[in-house]
């Protein structure tokens, strides 16, 4: 009986360790990019090629929820199926690629009927990497807030 108590004892350490490490990550990426933003002047700072947006709508369900954070990285180039954000008319948009054609980038939501306009390759942001669900909604808080502070 304490030889698995303390196998449970010490699975639970490192789940909460692990948890622990990855809440710091995310806390860190949400401080890390408005400051970025600041100092730079860019709209959406990179950290080695790296981006976070949180989800805001449904354009992706089932795949993405309102609320998700998804990890974007930078690509050389870009394959049908991969999951891009991409920036236009001041926000960020994350849609699946479909095609790529003479006009540019052919993306739509997985739950649109449509396709957007073509993007071209300097919109793109870059590739989902990874996705955590709802998490977003505390790092989209804490952003509301330091805007709010930043006036």
């Amino acid at each position: 009986m304490t030889e698995k108590t303390s196998v449970r004892t010490r699975l639970f350490s490192c789940l909460s360790v692990i948890i622990s490490i990855c809440l710091i990550l995310i806390l860190a990426f949400n401080l890390y990019f408005p400051l970025a933003r600041r100092i730079s002047g860019q709209d959406y700072p990179s950290l080695f090629g790296w981006r976070q947006a949180v989800v805001l709508t449904s354009s992706m369900l089932p795949t993405l929820a309102a609320g998700d954070l998804i990890l974007i990285h930078e690509a050389a180039s870009y394959e049908p199926g991969d999951i891009l954000t991409y920036q236009t008319e001041g926000s960020l948009i994350t849609h699946r690629l479909q095609a790529v054609d003479p006009a540019g980038f052919v993306l739509q939501g997985d739950a649109n009927l449509s396709a957007d306009r073509p993007v071209q390759p300097q919109q793109i942001l870059g590739r989902m990497v990874l996705r955590i669900p709802a998490i977003g909604q505390p790092g989209k808080w804490l952003r509301s807030l330091l805007k709010t502070l930043d006036r």
